[in-house]
C-alpha cells in the first residue's frame, strides 16, 4: 500500500496556512499555494503506478531476449519503492521543467486556436490535475490537454532547446523510432480518445510562422496492435510488482524473467 501521510500532511499545511495567517496574503501567494496543493494531490495519485511517461523504458526487453532489461527493471523497482514509501520519483530536470511550466499553457492555447477546437488544459483548468487511471490496473496517465468530449488528447512539448523543436517540425508520421512513441500509445491505452496529437510549440518563433507550432495526429485505429502490446507489458509488470509486494522477495524479477518475444 502507498503511504499517503506525507502528501496529505503537506496539503493540509498549505491549505490551512492561507486561512491561519494573521496578515494579508497576496493573490499570487494564494494562487501559488493552491497550485502547489493541487500538484501534491496529483503526485499522490501517481505514486505506486506505472505512467505513460515511463512507457518507452518499460517496453524494453533485456539482452538475449530477457523479459526485463535494465531500464524496464528500474521502472519496476521505482514503482515498488513508491508503493512502500509514498514518495514519487522525479524524472525531469529543473531547466526543462521550468521552461515547460512557463510556456505549456501558452502552447495549449495556441494549439486550441490552430486546431480550431475548445480544449481543457489538464493541469490548470480544473480543480485537480487530470489523471486517468481506470482503464488498466496499476497504470495512470496525465494528458496535457484534451477536447471537452475526451476524444482528442494532446501531448504538448515546449523544448527549451530550439533545435529540438525544429527537429520535431520535420516529423510527418509517428512511428516506433520516435522517442515519445510509447508515451503517446499510453495516452490511447488510458483513455477513450480516438486521436492523440503530438504538439511541439516554440514561443520564440514569430506569431503566424508555420513552424511556431507543429502538430502530428495519430488515429487509434492505426495503433491498435501497439496499444495491446503496451497493455500486456503493463499487466505483466503490475502482476510482478504485486507478487514482490506480497512476498517481500525483490529477486522475483529474475525468477520470473521469461524469455519470450513482445
Amino acid at each position: 500500500m502507498v503511504s499517503n501521510k506525507s502528501f496529505l500532511d503537506e496539503i493540509e499545511k498549505i491549505e490551512s496556512s492561507i486561512e491561519d495567517m494573521g496578515k494579508p496574503v497576496s493573490e499570487m501567494s494564494r494562487y501559488e499555494a493552491a497550485d502547489l496543493a493541487r500538484e501534491l494531490r496529483w503526485r499522490q495519485k501517481r505514486a505506486g503506478k506505472i505512467t505513460s511517461s515511463v512507457a518507452s523504458k518499460l517496453i524494453k526487453r533485456g539482452q538475449k531476449g530477457a523479459k526485463w532489461g535494465k531500464e524496464s527493471s528500474r521502472i519496476i523497482y521505482d514503482v515498488l519503492h513508491e508503493r512502500l514509501t509514498g514518495e514519487i520519483r522525479d524524472t525531469t530536470t529543473y531547466k526543462d521543467m521550468e521552461w515547460g511550466n512557463t510556456y505549456e499553457a501558452e502552447g495549449i492555447q495556441y494549439y486550441s486556436r490552430t486546431k480550431g477546437i475548445d480544449v481543457i488544459d489538464c493541469a490548470r483548468d480544473l480543480e485537480d490535475i487530470v489523471f486517468l487511471d481506470e482503464k488498466v490496473k496499476g497504470y495512470g496517465d496525465s494528458p496535457d490537454a484534451m477536447s471537452k468530449d475526451g476524444k482528442i488528447i494532446a501531448e504538448i512539448k515546449c523544448p527549451a532547446a530550439g533545435g529540438i523543436h525544429m527537429s520535431y517540425c520535420s516529423i510527418k508520421k509517428i512511428d516506433k523510432s520516435f522517442d515519445y512513441f510509447w508515451q503517446l500509445i499510453g495516452h490511447f491505452m488510458a483513455s477513450d480518445a480516438d486521436v492523440v496529437d503530438f504538439v511541439s510549440y516554440d514561443p520564440r518563433i514569430p506569431e503566424g510562422h508555420p513552424n511556431k507550432i507543429h502538430i502530428v495526429s495519430m488515429s487509434r485505429d492505426d495503433y491498435v496492435e501497439h496499444i495491446d502490446q503496451l497493455k500486456e507489458r503493463v499487466e505483466d509488470a503490475v502482476s510482478l510488482i504485486d507478487d514482490i509486494e506480497k512476498t517481500n522477495d525483490v529477486s522475483l524479477i529474475h525468477k520470473k524473467d521469461e524469455k519470450s518475444d513482445i
